[in-house]
């Protein structure tokens, strides 16, 4: 056994299975259908939007006590969809922490979540299913910066309305 270790990402094992197996169906739900490829490459436009935003660690992992974090955090505002595990790959990928906000939380609970949690992004579905991406710090976005992903101020969350009651 040698000294070194081997670095893992979910991201670099994602690129790996794309860049083998790219064309093959990788989630399907009801009649939508995405690729390995198609699933890497959105989540790679998160994660390259998170990065213009200026958003990704801070302060490496030796640096930090215990319970601390040197990363923005993002949390995931969705149902179990391909949007789901699109904010989780581009997050890692950006080298942001994730987080699920349970689509059941009512307003007080989610409002009580998202300030507890000091999130910097969360990621939501709109009425007609399409992820957007908020960010807290209010500023003038190009909605059409990302294919699929609408992008608005944070304030637009507040109040949030439960995806259930639209």
């Amino acid at each position: 056994m040698s000294g070194s270790t081997t670095q893992f990402t979910v991201p670099a094992a994602a690129d790996a299975v794309a860049s083998a197996i790219g064309d093959r169906e990788f989630i399907i739900q009801g009649n939508r259908r995405y690729t390995y490829a198609q699933i890497v490459e959105r989540s790679n436009r998160l994660a390259a939007y998170l990065h213009s935003r200026g958003l990704g660690c801070h302060t490496e992992r030796s640096e930090l006590a215990g319970h601390e974090v040197g990363q923005d955090l993002l949390g995931i505002y969705a149902y179990n969809g391909p949007e789901y595990v699109e904010g989780m790959l581009g997050a890692w990928r950006a080298r942001v922490a994730p987080f699920n906000v349970n689509y059941r939380y009512v307003k007080n609970e989610l409002h009580y979540l998202l300030a507890d949690s000091g999130a910097t992004v969360v990621v939501t579905l709109d009425a007609d299913g399409v992820p957007s991406v908020n960010l807290r710090a209010p500023i003038a976005i190009n909605p059409r910066v990302m294919t699929g992903f609408q992008v608005m101020p944070h304030q637009s969350l507040y109040p949030l309305r439960h995806p259930l009651t639209l």
